[in-house]
């Protein structure tokens, strides 16, 4: 029996059966189309968990001065 010809996030081999007629199986067979396809897709995917980190530190930073002022405003 064969396994995938895909690699895991990992970099280790897939050990799936391929699908009928492919030499990848339904996980990687975008990976049958070209490799530039995943690469683009993990630098979308960690440019969107870099902003939202970003978003959600400049929110939290606003919620403090915003705290801080409250304070020093009312005499707290």
């Amino acid at each position: 029996m064969s396994t995938c010809a895909g690699t895991n996030q990992d970099g280790s081999p897939c050990h799936n059966t391929p699908m009928s007629g492919s030499a990848y199986c339904h996980v990687h067979q975008d990976q049958a189309n070209g490799a530039a396809g995943t690469d683009a897709s993990g630098v979308a995917r960690r440019f969107a968990r870099g902003l939202a980190l970003v978003v959600s530190v400049l929110f939290l930073m606003a919620v403090a001065v915003r705290c801080e002022m409250d304070h020093w405003i009312l005499g707290l």
